[in-house]
């Protein structure tokens, strides 16, 4: 039998256009968001509402899209149309996540949501949008400069390679156990970034 049950609310904070108000130049102000309109401050009273209720409150941040009209082309890897399902009239880029510059801006993002709003109980980290085709360009340099097999000659997993065979599918570069080290490394390096962000604000 469960003696209380933990209820928890996820907003989406950084996603396919940016939905707080932000300082940082790479992310996106809508002038019709409630969060710009009002400094954050409509986020930080649904925080302060639903903690009252005894209600956890998470933050989820998108880190590898961008609004194109501040992300720059030299910090991109790829572009993704997604006017389907987000209010955004030109394609977001999804950002170069093996670039050093990356894991500082993570750093910065992480340390803007937790100051704008130090109620929020925990993070949600998402990494989504790397295709197939960008993501083989950064593992061709990869390989060349590590000596490691070129895409045509990466090696799966017997166990991923069987689910690709019963499924009818030739098995894609990104479930290499090549790509998937490559993948291991920097988003390491990402994932360091956020708890160096957390740490130094005491988070």
């Amino acid at each position: 039998m469960i003696d209380s049950l933990i209820v928890k609310i996820t907003f989406y904070t950084e996603w396919y256009t940016n939905g707080i108000r932000s300082e940082l130049p790479y992310l996106s102000n809508h002038p019709d968001a409630s969060n710009v309109k009002t400094n954050n401050e409509w986020g930080r009273k649904i925080v302060s509402h639903l903690h009252g209720k005894n209600i956890l409150v998470g933050a989820m941040i998108q880190f590898l899209t961008y609004d194109r009209q501040v992300w720059e082309p030299e910090m991109t890897i790829d572009e993704w149309d997604v006017g389907e399902f987000a209010e955004t009239d030109l394609p977001v880029r999804i950002a170069d996540f093996t670039n050093p510059l990356f894991q500082t801006r993570i750093k910065e993002i992480v340390k803007e949501h937790l100051t704008q709003f130090p109620g929020i109980d925990y993070l949600f980290l998402e990494f989504e949008g790397v295709r197939s085709t960008a993501l083989q360009a950064i593992y061709e340099e990869w390989a060349q400069d590590k000596g490691l097999p070129q895409p045509e000659d990466v090696h799966y997993d017997p166990e991923r390679a069987a689910h690709c065979e019963r499924i009818g599918q030739q098995p894609e570069i990104i479930l290499s156990d090549e790509v998937h080290a490559m993948m291991r490394y920097y988003y390491g390096l990402n994932l360091r970034a956020v708890q160096e962000a957390a740490d130094e604000l005491g988070y």
